[in-house]
């Protein structure tokens, strides 16, 4: 299978689609990397996102922690559109979760 084009940059509705993709992943596959990497892919283009594994590669435990991450930061004042406050608080709490040194455009 061919590695699907990038269709877009990352925005905030790439954000938005990546947390349904890692959410929906962790509830509906056996949890394997493989599972999860294929169901994420496809998901992410059945929400008009057509990244390739390499661009949102990461292991189990880090996107489960990731998609937590993005949830809490859209909950407060910095989860008001793609702003540096959002960014801030997300590689914040992922370096509280032990996911040390990962700046925004390891995250991104």
């Amino acid at each position: 299978m061919a590695a699907p084009q990038r269709s877009a940059p990352w925005n905030e509705e790439a954000y938005k689609s990546l947390c349904v993709a890692l959410t929906m992943s962790i509830m509906e596959t056996s949890g394997t990397m493989a599972a999860c990497k294929d169901h994420i892919v496809r998901v992410m283009a059945e929400h008009g996102h057509t990244f390739s594994w390499e661009a949102i590669r990461w292991t189990t435990e880090r996107l489960e922690d990731l998609c937590w991450c993005f949830f809490e930061a859209s909950k407060g004042p910095a989860g008001k559109g793609h702003s540096p406050d959002l960014k801030d608080s997300v590689v914040n709490n992922m370096a509280a979760l032990g996911h040390e040194g990962l700046g925004w455009d390891a995250i991104r």
